[in-house]
């Protein structure tokens, strides 16, 4: 059965779906059947290494054999002839995928997309489209009626992206599952992430906790605006904000248990707050798209080990990432779209804790500001957001331009 799990930030859904494939892949072993691989698919590297260790540890704990034990994938390996194995797991990142499924001795017997919105969206969905291509195959045993409603629920610009991504109208994957897993399914338009599912998947058993699609609410959300006369003042207040705001909370005093997570929507942004944060005397890390990994691996060590209580980040923090013990978000650049702004926020009030966020914004983002606000007063779900999409952006960018809106 394929299945959609949709469920809030923190709620556990990585278990929720290593547990039973870990289950089925024994089942299978005892009964000497197939050997099938699980194919998970996550859009960053960071969030394909947590998920490999995670899956690491349960299989240990299941005394799975050292041959089946779970990787992550590395086309280097697989190119030199090395630690080709058969593992229970195989984890990748959108950019190897179809190698990781070139890679595989039998087409695999699950195929998981973790953090699915993302991985079927923008530059990401290409990526997963050529890694499915070859296991795809056309519904030939359509009949009649089969089809007729095969097309009135899928629709046709969706068919046609199909025609032009496979050649086919209604595509398929023979015996293989699929597991789409996210806290977000946007379903705004026609080629959205939820209308792909439901086209690929046409028995998709949709699983929706309450969270789903919502700001978490144990998040104790403030709001505050900068106003400067221009963007390069506006900037300089909101650093100065942020470094406001650790002292207030004691970050980095004798005692405090304070761990805190600010997120910048640019690489400039990051090294700018790095800059003043270090000038003012506040340790940290910071982690972005041009820091090595080696460096971004001990940066999130350091956060982790509370050597370090302070992680600035771009939204390749926002996706999945389990950090322990997050108490504070701080958006330094409010997010761009309502989505980032839901797995921003959470990060912290994860499982049962709670958390708190300050959200900073400006002028430009008042738009986006007042619908989240909107949500949050009605119970975080961002649905409407999601629905009025390209209304947001125009209105956005109006905004963005001084324009009345």
């Amino acid at each position: 059965v394929d299945a959609l799990v949709s469920a809030g930030t923190g709620s556990g859904k990585t278990l929720a779906y290593l547990l039973p494939l870990l289950l089925k892949a024994e089942q299978e072993r005892e009964r000497g059947g197939r050997r099938g691989c699980a194919l998970i698919c996550s859009p960053s590297l960071l969030l394909c290494q947590q998920i490999q260790e995670e899956a690491a540890r349960l299989a240990e704990v299941a005394e799975v054999e050292p041959a089946r034990l779970p990787l992550l994938f590395n086309p280097a390996n697989v190119e030199g002839g090395r630690g080709r194995g058969d593992p229970l797991f195989l984890v990748s990142t959108p950019a190897h995928f179809l190698k990781a499924v070139r890679s595989l001795p039998l087409p695999p017997s699950t195929v998981v997309m973790d953090e699915a919105d993302a991985l079927l969206s923008g530059s990401f969905l290409p990526l997963i489209e050529k890694g499915l291509a070859p296991l795809l195959r056309p519904r030939t045993t359509l009949e009649r009626g089969e089809r007729e409603e095969a097309e009135r629920r899928v629709p046709e610009k969706l068919r046609r992206h199909f025609r032009s991504s496979f050649g086919m109208s209604f595509p398929c994957l023979p015996s293989t599952q699929k597991v789409y897993v996210g806290a977000t399914a946007p379903a705004n338009g026609p080629l959205s992430p939820l209308a792909w599912m439901r086209a690929m998947s046409p028995s998709l058993h949709e699983v929706r906790e309450e969270g789903a699609n919502a700001v978490v609410d144990r998040a104790q959300m403030r709001w505050e605006k900068v106003e400067g006369s221009n963007k390069k003042e506006e900037e300089k207040i909101k650093n100065e904000r942020v470094a406001a705001a650790l002292a207030e909370m004691g970050v980095g005093r004798e005692g405090s248990d304070e761990k805190v997570i600010i997120f910048c929507n640019t690489v400039h942004s990051v090294t700018a707050l790095s800059s003043f944060l270090s000038a003012v005397g506040v340790h940290h890390s910071y982690v972005h798209k041009k820091v090595r990994k080696d460096e971004r691996e001990e940066a999130l060590s350091a956060f982790k080990h509370s050597s370090s209580a302070v992680l600035i980040g771009t939204d390749m923090l926002s996706r999945g990432l389990h950090l322990d013990r997050v108490t504070t978000v701080i958006q330094r650049d409010f997010a761009l779209n309502s989505v980032e702004h839901v797995h921003r926020v959470g990060r912290t009030a994860r499982g049962v804790d709670s958390g708190r966020v300050l959200n900073i914004y400006t002028s430009s983002d008042e738009v986006l500001v007042s619908e989240m606000k909107k949500a949050d007063s009605l119970g975080g779900g961002v649905e409407q957001a999601y629905s009025r999409q390209r209304s947001l952006r125009r209105r956005t960018k109006r905004a963005e331009q001084g324009e009345s809106t």
